[in-house]
Order: C-alpha cells, then sequence, then structure tokens
C-alpha cells in the first residue's frame, strides 16, 4: 500500500523504522546448507580457489602457490576441483600432478560436490590406503599395473576424512559465528543444516550453536538434520530421540533425518535408469537395497521424524519416491515433510508424484552452472532435458524447497533465485 496506508495502522506500540526505498521482504531459509562444514572450510587454512583451475595442473600449480604462503602447515587442504571444470570430458585426476610439487607433505584436495578426494602420495601413506584395501561402500582408483592413482569416490574417503582440517576450538567458535552474521548480511533468518551428523556425535557437533542460543547470540534459526551414517540402519534412529527433544526451541530444532541414496553423476555414483553414455558398462548404484530405506523411512516417520535424502540420478529418485509412498500406506504423515534431495536427473513419470505423494523436492538452482556439460557427457541430449527440471516439478503443483548446498555454492540467496528462474549463470 501508499505510505498513507501504512501510516494509518501506526498507533502507540507501533516501532517505526523509516528505510527509504529499500525493499523489505520476509527472511530467506537455505533449505540445504553445511553450516557446520561450511564454517570450517571458511578458513584461511583452506585453500578454496580450486573451482578457478582449468586443469589438473592448474589445480597442482594454485596448491603449490598455496603452501608458500603457509610454509608451515604439517599437511595441506585444498577444495573445488571437477573436471567438468577443466574441459570436454577431462579425466580423473592423479597422485603425480601433485607429486610434482609436493613430494614430502600429504595434500588432501576435496571435489566440489564432496564425493571425491584427490591425494598425493604422501597422503595416501599417511592415511594408510594401500592396494588391497576396500571401502564398505566406494570405490578407490588404481592404474593399470594396481597401484592407487590418488583419487578415492564415495565412502573410499574414508581414511582421508580423519585428516579434515584440525583447527582449534576457539577458531572453530569464531568461523561459525562469522558464517552466521554473514548469512544475515544476505537476508538469510533460517537455515537447514544437512550434516547427517551421528548420534554419538550431535552434542560435539553443536555445541558452538547451542552455547550461541545459551549466550542469547544465536541469530539465525538452524534446523539441524543427523543422521545414522550412510547407512540407513531403522535400528538407530531411537539413539536420536533424545537429543531431539534436547535441540528442540524455536531457534534450535532437531528437525528430521538426513540419508543418502546414491552419489554423483560426475564420477559415475549416481543411480540411473539408464547405463552412462560415456560409461556404457555402468548405471552406478543405489548405496543400499531398496528395501533397507523402505524400511528406515517408515520408522522414522513412525518415530515422527521426516527424512531428507540424497537422491541425485533418477533411480534414486524413483526408489525414495516409492519409499516415501509405502510409508504414507502404514504411517499418518500428514504433518511429516519427507523430502528428496537434489533430483539433477529425473524420469519425467516421476514428476507429478511429489505432490500426490506430499513430498517435498528440494533443489539447488546454483549448481546447474557449477555442473557446466557434465549431464551431457553422462547421460547424452535428450536425457539431460530433464537434469535439474525446477519449473516441471514447481509446475506439476509441488511445493519446492530451495538450497545452496553452501560450501558447493555460496549461501547468497538472491543469485539462487536468480538462477531458479532463468537458468543462466551470474
Amino acid at each position: 500500500g501508499s505510505t498513507e496506508d501504512i501510516r494509518s495502522l501506526i498507533n502507540e506500540t507501533t516501532h517505526v523504522y523509516d528505510l527509504g526505498d529499500a525493499l523489505i521482504v520476509p527472511g530467506f531459509c537455505d533449505a540445504h546448507a553445511h553450516f557446520m562444514e561450511g564454517a570450517v572450510m571458511s578458513s584461511d587454512h583452506f585453500c578454496k580457489t580450486l573451482d578457478k583451475a582449468g586443469s589438473e595442473e592448474e589445480c597442482a600449480i594454485m596448491m603449490a602457490e598455496f603452501a608458500k604462503k603457509y610454509p608451515d602447515l604439517p599437511r595441506y587442504f585444498g577444495y573445488g576441483w571437477l573436471p567438468a571444470y577443466w574441459g570436454d570430458n577431462a579425466d580423473f585426476p592423479t597422485k603425480r600432478s601433485l607429486d610434482r610439487y609436493f613430494p614430502d607433505k600429504p595434500v588432501y584436495l576435496r571435489a566440489v560436490d564432496g564425493h571425491s578426494e584427490w591425494m598425493n602420495s604422501r597422503a595416501l601413506e599417511e592415511s594408510g590406503y594401500s592396494e588391497d584395501w576396500t571401502p564398505e561402500y566406494g570405490y578407490t582408483e588404481k592404474f593399470e599395473n594396481g597401484e592407487l592413482t590418488g583419487l578415492v569416490r564415495e565412502k573410499g574417503d574414508t581414511l582421508a576424512r580423519k585428516f579434515d582440517t584440525e583447527l582449534p576450538d576457539d577458531e572453530v567458535e569464531s568461523l561459525q559465528f562469522r558464517l552466521m552474521k554473514k548469512m544475515n548480511e544476505k537476508g538469510l533468518t533460517s537455515c537447514t543444516e544437512m550434516s547427517a551428523v551421528l548420534p554419538e556425535e550431535i552434542d560435539d557437533c553443536y555445541r558452538y550453536v547451542k552455547k550461541f542460543e545459551d549466550d542469547g547470540d544465536l541469530s539465525i534459526r538452524l534446523f539441524l538434520y543427523p543422521g545414522t551414517d550412510i547407512d540407513p540402519d531403522p535400528a538407530r534412529i531411537a539413539q536420536i530421540r533424545p537429543y531431539a527433544d534436547k535441540y528442540n526451541t524455536d531457534m534450535l530444532k532437531i528437525a528430521g533425518l538426513k540419508g543418502f541414496a546414491d552419489g554423483v553423476t560426475s564420477t559415475y555414483t549416481a543411480a540411473l535408469l539408464k547405463p552412462y553414455l560415456d560409461r556404457p558398462d555402468t548405471c552406478g548404484t543405489l548405496d543400499h537395497k531398496e528395501e533397507q530405506y523402505f524400511e528406515w523411512t517408515k520408522e522414522a516417520n513412525r518415530q515422527g521424524f521426516g527424512v531428507r535424502v540424497h537422491s541425485i540420478g533418477d533411480r534414486a529418485v524413483k526408489m525414495m519416491l516409492k519409499a516415501c509412498e509405502e510409508s504414507n500406506k502404514v504411517n499418518d504423515n500428514k504433518n511429516i515433510r519427507n523430502t528428496i534431495e537434489h533430483i539433477e536427473v529425473i524420469d519425467p513419470q516421476d514428476i507429478p508424484r511429489f505432490r500426490k505423494l506430499n513430498v517435498v523436492p528440494s533443489m539447488q538452482p546454483l549448481h546447474l552452472p557449477l555442473d557446466r556439460f557434465d549431464k551431457l557427457y553422462r547421460m547424452g541430449k535428450e536425457r539431460s532435458r530433464y537434469e535439474w527440471a525446477l519449473k516441471s516439478i514447481v509446475r506439476s503443483g509441488a511445493v519446492l524447497a530451495a538450497g545452496t548446498d553452501y560450501p558447493v555454492a555460496d549461501f547468497d540467496p538472491v543469485p539462487n533465485i536468480y538462477m531458479a528462474v532463468t537458468r543462466k549463470g551470474t
């Protein structure tokens, strides 16, 4: 309304702020982010520019330049590389390029999607990798002679993760506080924390934001989603219930459970209905048997938890829709928000099922330009018509939740909305 209309509503209890011609909107909520991990990775001890590299060699050079700034660090960490950034259908990186610059110190480089780790020989040695080590779920790449290449995918990074950047407690607390305030500056008043922390690690993971709340300093609502590890184990769900009662305030709330159904298309680990175009020997795989997801979803919903499950490939999306459908048959889910995360590829027949089943599609529009031409190489033009099918899903009547998956993409909500509307990078 007009200024005069608004002034007519003012009474003795009204607080009046004159913001001139500024646009005033409700606070934004990032529906999918990794607050704790993103705070740590914002540290100066983490090289965050690898997404700017145009080749494997440029990444190695960037790390060498970074090491010159911090010569006393015992090991080096970087983040943001992806073969799709290196030109048409680039190969996976290997330890050899890193070994030329780092013969003595370990180097750990995480892919931008967080599903692969690239290491040099010293990092492999330090972490305990060997040719005969096999992860429960995941892959360790090897040269033709059986030697490890330095690239591990999915849970192949289990050994490397124990050397994630270790920072002093006071620095971690400071980084989380700084991230909270930076999010506020971008209009974010709520953030969904999707780290899938294990039950026994919940208090340790959330201790700083709990301290902020206790001190009256928490200025962003955090909706927390712990998990039962990559294994969707129904028996472990009950272990989270005491924490859900503890973290249940207006500002800090365990809102459901996080899970994983598959990997990513960039490394052929997303579960597809048809083979990869450039790797016709594989369709990717589900992390576990479908029946296990069905039982996990049913039990989570029975205990009052909505589930949010990483599902990138069209087979994974279809499977999780079925899991939610099966749960709806035995649970009263009208107040439960089951959510499928990412939905990078979808069978068009599944698009109307979100509204029908009352399942929330949670997508990250800013990831579309991050993918570059990944889907075209992996699946071909026709199947890529349904990559990031944001508009089709919204038109079907589903309520779309938009997030950034920070630190995969920046948490600024405005470019994310722009990307959703225009399908153009900023």
